[in-house]
Formats: structure tokens, C-alpha cells, sequence
């Protein structure tokens, strides 16, 4: 669950880490600001009380949980995973450099495709994975934030 703005997003899994569905509710505020024109930021002080009431209401409880590679709420054609920008929220293999350079091999010099190549193995070796949620965000198997 967190802020996908202008809205509270909850992202659901089975116990097996499939994607089931994902609900969102709009936070009025941020909408009505952005239509007046007005920045909202995502520290506002009053994204907290609305994702902490709408946990309690589904009864949600902190875990960690296993999933499975998902993407959703992609808007716009941003649905290459070589894209340096993406809308939506998901998780893909590689970081988006990774994903050009295979695509497009000949678009880049021999030592990028051997960087690529040898990245590639040690992101495999390591269960690393890339999570997009308004940036990247770059993650070990342990599930810690390694860079974004």
C-alpha cells in the first residue's frame, strides 16, 4: 500500500505471490489541489491518516511476502520494460539500461554490451529485481532498497 498520487493504492497477492487486484482511493485533497494547479508534495501530513485509516479498515498486517513479477496501472504506451520512464507500479528484472541494451544491441559500444552481459549475471546470481512505483528502485533478494 502507499501513494501513487493522486491516489492511495493497495496491491493484492494470493499466498502464492500472484497479483489478484489492485484498489485505489482517490485523495481528495491532492485532486482538488492539482486542479486549482496548485503542487501537492508526498510529504503532506495528511497522506498518513488517510493510508493508516484505510489499512485499518481492510485489517491489513506488516509482513513481508514473496510475489511474483507484476505490472499494473501503466497509462500512455509505457509499457516497454526498456523504457527510461515507466507509469504504473511493478516489478521487472533489470534496470531499464539492461533491458535497451539487449533490445537494441547495436545501438550500443562493445563494453556496454559486456557491461550488460556481466551485470546480468550477477543480478541473476543475486536475485536482484527493480521495482517501479513513480521511479525505479532497485532491490537485492533480501528485499532491501539498494539504489533508486
Amino acid at each position: 500500500m502507499g501513494l501513487y498520487c493522486p491516489n492511495l493504492v493497495a496491491i493484492f497477492f494470493d499466498k502464492q505471490g500472484n497479483l489478484l487486484h489492485v484498489q485505489q482511493r482517490v485523495l481528495r485533497f491532492m485532486a482538488e489541489e492539482a486542479e486549482r494547479g496548485v503542487g501537492s508534495s508526498i510529504y503532506d501530513e495528511r497522506i498518513e491518516p488517510e493510508l493508516l485509516s484505510w489499512q485499518e479498515e481492510l485489517g491489513f498486517q506488516p509482513s513481508t511476502i514473496s510475489i511474483h513479477k507484476f505490472f499494473v496501472m501503466e497509462e500512455r504506451g509505457s509499457q516497454q520494460e526498456s523504457a527510461w520512464q515507466r507509469d504504473g507500479i511493478g516489478i521487472v528484472d533489470y534496470p531499464a539500461f539492461y533491458h535497451d541494451v539487449l533490445a537494441h544491441p547495436e545501438q550500443y559500444t562493445e563494453e556496454d554490451r559486456e557491461d550488460v552481459q556481466c551485470g546480468k549475471l550477477q543480478w541473476d546470481r543475486e536475485g536482484q529485481f527493480v521495482l517501479w512505483w513513480g521511479n525505479c528502485y532497485w532491490f537485492d533478494s533480501s528485499g532491501e532498497c539498494v539504489a533508486s
